[in-house]
């Protein structure tokens, strides 16, 4: 089409059937280009059972202490709710909240939500995100756009040379005119592309998102740490608070108190050796 600054077309690599808008790759006539892939993926790391928490679930592994994973389980994207989720994608639909903010448009982007600008439209609402100083993206925005938890891309890099190098120039045109098809070397750098497409390395690259120190190593450290520098461990610490409460407890309490002052000692009986008058007396004499 005439509108296109460049000609040639466009490559993504991607897995699934869904593409990331944004990430392609523009390819042009007479270069030949070398794509190296190489796998990544991103998971987050599952806990230990040990309190059957998190087994299917990542969100409720880092919510064990009340924390919040570093990367979104099931992220949308604002304006392009049905593409693909990428970070790449996010940030660059921050710089468009401003457009649709003051102008209720966004330029060159068709959204099911949004309507897009008109041509007529974009002097006036590039000056006006001037007057308010809305230029840049906010760093709010940028900063809430994080990977995903579960993901799986394509890392791509490119190399491109001249095509076709002179020393295979004759060689292709013979092989064109064998071919039914010949054409002059101008020709073959305006129709032709050479592409290769290839795995860098067999090796798949793993990214895990996990805490540093789980629930059980941070009681064991504790422990540890008083254990070593205070001769307590975790379960002296608590016998002592319950020992605590309970002093504290039996001290204050005003009844034990009224009890305790109000308690006396009573003497114990004792028995009494007098004989009763009416009893006969018992006198002895020596024989």
């Amino acid at each position: 089409m005439d509108n296109y600054m460049d000609e040639g077309f466009a490559v993504q690599l991607h897995f699934g059937p869904q593409i990331v808008v944004g990430q392609w790759m523009t390819v042009a006539p007479g270069f030949h280009y070398m794509f190296a892939m190489k796998e990544r993926k991103t998971r987050a790391k599952l806990p230990t059972d040990m309190f059957s928490v998190g087994v299917n679930n990542a969100r409720e592994y880092f919510s064990l202490l009340g924390l919040k994973p570093p990367c979104e389980m099931n992220p949308k994207l604002k304006y392009d709710i049905d593409e693909k989720y990428s970070r790449q994608q996010c940030m660059t639909e921050c710089s468009l909240d401003d457009m649709n903010k003051y102008c209720n448009c966004l330029p060159f982007h068709d959204s099911p939500y949004v309507r897009m600008c008109e041509l007529e439209e974009l002097a006036d609402c590039y000056n006006l995100l001037k007057e308010y100083n809305a230029t840049q993206p906010c760093e709010d925005c940028l900063l809430a756009c994080r990977e995903r938890c579960v993901d799986r891309t394509v890392e791509t890099s490119i190399t491109f040379g001249r095509f076709p190098p002179r020393s295979q120039i004759k060689n292709i045109e013979a092989l064109l005119t064998r071919m039914r098809t010949p054409a002059t070397l101008e020709q073959i750098r305006e129709d032709y592309i050479m592409l290769d497409i290839f795995y860098e390395k067999l090796s798949i690259t793993v990214v895990e998102w996990y805490e540093a120190q789980g629930f059980e190593s941070l009681i064991g450290s504790l422990g540890g740490v008083m254990s070593l520098w205070a001769g307590m461990s975790i379960l002296t610490v608590v016998q002592a608070i319950v020992y605590i409460c309970h002093a504290s407890c039996c001290g204050l309490c005003p009844a034990r108190k009224r009890k305790k002052k109000s308690r006396k000692v009573k003497p114990a009986p004792t028995a009494s050796l007098a004989t009763p008058k009416n009893h006969p007396s018992l006198s002895t004499t020596a024989a």
